[in-house]
């Protein structure tokens, strides 16, 4: 916008490189022009096979809605060739941001822009354009992790599986994200209001008295209540507001305000153009003149309340990028009016006020929320605020396709999973498909609210992303791993549950990251009230898995021994991870039986069943104890043979914490099996006899042998305490 500055071309831009991920936050958001062209010949986009779309909940249902007059914007490949992700929130979401990345680079766009026609080619916006280079170009490295976790923190107020996979696939090639570097940004920072207003960020940040605040602006308040704030919190002594006549929303009470009427605040209408064409303001800008700098603010944010002084619980959701310049860096009046076309706006007469904008908010409206509804090889998953109501039929619709009706269960668990015909999934693979669910309600039928149907399709192979995702992100962290498991045994598939251990390997040269934000979703000390969903299938799924647990701890193990003959120091992070893995498998699994015999009164087992049970739990506790002495002798005795005590105590001090947590849970969750065997437990003995609290027999958990064993594992990790110590 600033002739001062370069003009950016956006299109051209982003028809420059290719990325293989892309983060975009938007408020306002084409469809034909994204599916048509963006799509189509801007590279960014063209060969990106990992594309999250983040908007407002509002323009999404209007998106969404299927208005015979607006079939055209009605988005045809949203949920399979990229993801539509929608945000709720009092007012509007209204952060515009473009983040692209592969592994070594990064472009990252921050400003005014929607992701339309108009954003990106005819408006009058500002924007800053920031790239990262692993090699070449890494100034503005901290700016690209900001944002990053700005749209973690979107994920965590609306959460959905797919955007929270994006995210995770997005890190787990550009690790580059989430490396350490120093900072060297100190002069640009990134700005939100999820946990404070923008208004009080921009007000602490302010160094110096403040002389005069400039204004770039197409929306405004109603009433010019900002005027008397800022002359009170800021303590400017002059305003100057820049807009443009005919599409800003000012209004003729702003020209009564006393400020106004003195002269200390100045309303300037100007004219924006590009190479002859005039072009709408969308431009949003602060510019705060210090006596020891000037503060530059460019960003989503309009001169309004919403925008300003509240937070996202509140109000908008809305970012900026604060410059710190030096005093007299830059001039406000040509910055904001670079075709220097501004006539002060004196009276009503020369106003021209357009409407605010109208939009109508039905997400509320609804009693029964749906929250997504998602393809899984042949079944769909959904997740749904489930009322006491019953369930008649999930409705899924197409464009110029008659609606599916699929009757549901009648006694769903959240989340519902059900098979549908192979005939419907490849349906869904051909283009976007609306889905909601119908309740039968005092015999009246009623209707939650209508989500785009989740079924992401690879770029290169067409098949469902879920499924090959769910390898690599298992393969993260002990508590991912843990986290998928459980989520496979809620959804009641024992063949992918088997699958999954089959084809779940942790390399041994896989890089152990510190992930950050899998500690904030995932649990490993409370993984039972995951498990409660699933009810006495756990009892099931304990047995049928058996098989395919051993093979993975077996697998699992040898990879340990390798570490143990020829491993490293830079290797104990691989070590921990694969043996945390494959500890909280054993104890999940022993939390599996425990959840399954919680969820029944009286547990009626026939006494294969019973010794099935006992001999799996007794292999189980064997292999902790076997996991244990490895790592507290064998494996520790090869580190200190090979490096200084110092050295290995360090690499290993991260870890010890939770493999004490880990063992000491499992000798815990002994005692609550002992409980439920003698409370819960009845076995069919011989001619129709019952057997009340079943005996242990001569397995490790038999009150004989458990205090032995017990001490045994008490002593592996006092020694191994020890013998980092000394």
């Amino acid at each position: 916008m600033s002739k001062s500055q370069a003009k950016l071309n956006l299109p051209d831009l982003l028809r420059m490189k290719s990325y293989r991920h892309a983060l975009i936050a938007t408020f306002a958001f084409s469809p034909r022009f994204f599916e048509e062209i963006a799509l189509e010949r801007f590279r960014a986009f063209k060969d990106n096979g990992n594309i999250s779309v983040v908007i407002d909940r509002t323009v999404y249902e209007d998106l969404i809605a299927r208005d015979p007059e607006n079939r055209e914007n009605f988005p045809k490949k949203a949920n399979i060739r990229y993801l539509l992700h929608p945000i709720s929130t009092p007012g509007n979401f209204h952060a515009k941001i473009f983040l692209f990345a592969n592994k070594d680079r990064g472009l990252l766009i921050i400003g005014s822009a929607n992701l339309t026609r108009d954003g990106l080619s005819s408006n009058a916006e500002l924007c800053a354009v920031f790239e990262f280079d692993k090699e070449e170009n890494t100034g503005f490295h901290r700016l690209f992790q900001d944002v990053i976790g700005y749209f973690w923190k979107l994920q965590e107020y609306a959460p959905s599986n797919e955007f929270e996979s994006n995210l995770r696939e997005l890190e787990r090639e550009a690790l580059w994200i989430q490396e350490s570097r120093p900072e060297t940004t100190g002069a640009t920072s990134f700005l939100h209001n999820f946990d404070r207003s923008l208004w009080d960020q921009l007000r602490e940040a302010m160094r110096g008295r403040p002389k005069h605040l400039h204004v770039v602006s197409r929306y405004f308040d109603a009433t010019p209540t900002l005027l008397d704030d800022v002359a009170r919190e800021f303590s400017c002594k002059e305003i100057t507001i820049s807009t443009q006549n005919g599409i800003t929303t000012l209004s003729r009470p702003w020209l009564a305000h006393p400020s106004v009427k003195k002269g200390s605040t100045r309303l300037r209408l100007c004219r924006y153009s590009d190479s002859g064409q005039n072009q709408p303001l969308h431009a949003k800008a602060y510019v705060l003149e210090t006596d020891k700098e000037t503060l530059l603010a460019i960003g989503s944010a309009n001169f309004t309340t919403a925008a300003l002084r509240r937070t996202v619980s509140n109000g908008n959701g809305e970012i900026l990028l604060l410059y710190r310049l030096p005093v007299n860096a830059i001039d406000p009046l040509r910055f904001f009016d670079p075709d220097q076309s501004a006539v002060a706006l004196k009276s009503a007469a020369q106003l021209i006020t357009a409407p605010p904008p109208e939009l109508s908010r039905t997400g509320n409206s609804f009693a029964y929320i749906l929250d997504s509804i998602s393809v899984d090889g042949p079944a769909l998953i959904v997740r749904a605020r489930l009322p006491h109501v019953a369930l008649v039929e999930c409705v899924i619709e197409q464009v110029d396709k008659r609606p599916i009706r699929i009757p549901l269960p009648a006694q769903a668990v959240n989340p519902i999973r059900f098979t549908v015909h192979e005939s419907i999934v490849s349906q869904l693979r051909e283009s976007t498909a609306v889905g909601w669910l119908e309740f039968l309600e005092h015999e009246n039928k009623r209707r939650s609210n209508e989500v785009l149907i989740a079924n992401l399709q690879d770029l290169v192979t067409g098949r469902n992303i879920r499924r090959e995702r769910q390898i690599a992100e298992a393969r993260e962290s002990p508590a991912r791993f843990i986290s998928l498991l459980n989520e496979l045994c809620r959804e009641g598939d024992e063949e992918r549950l088997k699958q999954f251990l089959t084809f779940c390997d942790i390399p041994l040269d896989l890089e152990v990251r510190g992930m950050r934000h899998y500690s904030r979703s995932v649990d490993l000390t409370n993984q039972t009230h995951e498990m409660r969903d699933v009810g006495a299938r756990n009892i099931r799924h304990f047995t049928s898995i058996y098989e395919a647990v051993l093979h993975f701890v077996e697998r699992h193990r040898r990879r340990l021994q390798r570490h143990i003959e020829s491993g490293t120091a830079d290797g104990i992070p691989n070590f921990a991870h694969i043996l945390l893995t494959v500890a909280n498998l054993l104890v999940n699994q022993i939390e599996r039986l425990i959840a399954g015999f919680e969820a029944n009164s009286v547990v009626k087992l026939k006494a294969g069943e019973w010794k099935e049970i006992r001999d799996q739990l007794a292999s189980y506790y064997d292999l902790l104890e076997k996991l244990l002495h490895m790592t507290a002798s064998d494996y520790v005795s090869a580190l200190l043979r090979a490096y200084p005590r110092q050295k290995v105590r360090d690499g290993l001090v991260d870890y010890l914490k939770e493999i004490r947590e880990t063992w000491a849970k499992a000798l815990f969750l002994r005692d609550g099996l002992n409980e439920l065997r003698i409370t819960r437990v009845e076995v069919e003995g011989g001619l129709g006899g019952v057997v009340r609290a079943p005996s242990f027999f001569k397995s490790v958990l038999a009150d004989e042998n458990w205090t032995q064993f017990a001490a045994n594992v008490s002593a592996l990790q006092r020694e191994m305490s020890r013998r980092l110590a000394a």
